[in-house]
């Protein structure tokens, strides 16, 4: 493999780098600070009057003026804690909002768990920084980070979806399915259970023929793109029966990991990957699909291969 190769298609990576503004929690942070004058008036009626108005303050303000790293820690903490019915993060929050409405004895338990271990966090007693000032700086690499990478994921794959299986004319759930997490895929009649992946897999999980997957990176740490090599030999046993296997990567953050893009081009070298892609490219992925799925007999009514 040429070293021109990796440098072109580095050259060729997209600088969307999807910034997450802090609006959301902002509004949370505005909420709570306008109920209780600027703080100096926190007390149990006026921190549930804030959690009812935005339930964002329990899921963000909270979490963040106690200096907790990650949502993961706070509910843990909650469930430890409080006397909680549901235990996924989201259920959780909706859980505290409904419950600090509609039960009083609920309410007053959650004040006081919220107090001693807030404090004058929770007053917004600080000298040398500001209350949101620790917010913005930690939802912009905490959460914000985590909505980034998540956006930068789904736009990847919707980009697949429209300008690749669409424009051949591919529907959703007829000629080809796309895989949101765990999965069985039924290849020569076997069929194989995928904790996640692949995303997109021609005609069906009952039948796969062709699989593609898409790795967006914009804000990924090393260990994270890392990743996508496990990924991929977890598809190999797949694509050694016949299975075409399609990479398509693309995101700045590429250029961090040179060393991994290097091995998945070896895969490809090595054929266990049919083609590696980027937005740029995604013509030629089509191109390239156009005749195999026309062997496939997908009774699809629009010609295939037509160029923008």
């Amino acid at each position: 493999m040429a070293e021109r190769e990796i440098d072109e298609f580095l050259d060729n990576l997209s600088t969307h780098d999807f910034a997450v503004g802090t609006e959301g929690i902002e509004s949370a942070y505005a909420t709570l600070q306008d109920v209780t004058d600027d703080f100096t008036n926190v007390t149990e009626d006026t921190l549930a009057e804030a959690i009812v108005a935005d339930k964002t303050v329990v899921r963000e303000v909270l979490r963040l003026s106690a200096s907790f790293h990650s949502l993961d820690s706070w509910t843990t903490l909650l469930q430890v804690e409080l006397p909680l019915k549901r235990t996924s993060k989201n259920a959780i929050v909706n859980e505290i909002q409904r419950r600090v409405k509609g039960d009083a004895a609920f309410r007053t338990t959650f004040f006081e768990f919220a107090v001693d271990l807030l404090g004058d966090d929770l007053r917004g007693d600080r000298d040398e920084f500001t209350h949101w000032d620790v917010l913005e700086a930690r939802y912009v690499t905490g959460t914000g980070s985590a909505y980034r990478g998540q956006a930068s994921g789904d736009w990847l794959e919707d980009k697949v979806k429209v300008d690749v299986l669409e424009a051949l004319g591919l529907k959703e759930n007829k000629h080809f399915s796309h895989i949101g997490g765990r999965a069985e895929v039924t290849v020569d009649n076997e069929t194989l259970t995928f904790r996640k992946g692949p995303d997109y897999v021609i005609p069906g999980l009952d039948d796969a023929r062709i699989m593609i997957e898409a790795k967006a990176y914009v804000s990924s740490t090393g260990s994270k793109q890392t990743d996508v090599l496990g990924d991929i030999e977890k598809l190999s046993y797949v694509a050694r029966k016949g299975v075409q296997l399609y990479m398509v990567l693309d995101g700045p953050m590429w250029r961090r990991r040179v060393s991994d893009l290097v091995e998945i081009f070896e895969l490809r070298d090595q054929g266990i990957i049919d083609g590696i892609y980027q937005v740029k490219t995604l013509p030629e992925l089509r191109a390239e699909l156009s005749d195999t799925i026309s062997g496939l007999n997908l009774d699809v009514s629009s010609s295939l291969g037509t160029d923008d």
